[in-house]
């Protein structure tokens, strides 16, 4: 499995992805991880969006966010190794988490990132897993 591709802006959101993937097939127990040459499938994927909203705010400051929203979405494609012209199966997924944002923001959201891409991931792996 190559890196997942980001057209997002936040930095190392396609490490988690493809690190999340890997874990999840790799719990999930249908499919083996291989390399390369020996695979007969390659799964490409691509984090497409992160869309942050607000779910509660502090009461006597109605902007002030207190807890947030991560939503992920990762399109992926499943294609033949030897012809990766040839898509086998292809879809999306997407995965949420709420946080707090107490303290330092940036902080906040570069911690609930790998909880929402591992949720996105475990939604891909059983959909190939089990077709739906």
């Amino acid at each position: 499995m190559p890196l997942f591709e980001n057209d997002t802006l936040f930095i190392r959101a396609e490490t988690h992805a493809t690190n999340s993937m890997v874990d999840a097939l790799t719990r999930d127990g249908t499919y083996k991880i291989s390399t390369a040459e020996s695979a007969d499938a390659v799964l490409l994927g691509r984090i497409t969006n992160l869309d942050y909203s607000q779910v509660s705010s502090i009461r006597t400051d109605s902007l002030r966010s207190e807890e947030l929203s991560l939503n992920v979405f990762i399109e992926w494609s499943l294609v033949e190794a030897s012809n990766p012209s040839r898509i086998l199966e292809k879809g999306s997924s997407s995965g949420r988490t709420t946080f707090f944002a107490r303290g330092n923001l940036n902080i906040a959201q570069t911690n609930a990132l790998p909880d929402a891409l591992r949720r996105a991931c475990e939604s891909t792996a059983a959909r190939l897993a089990d077709g739906f």
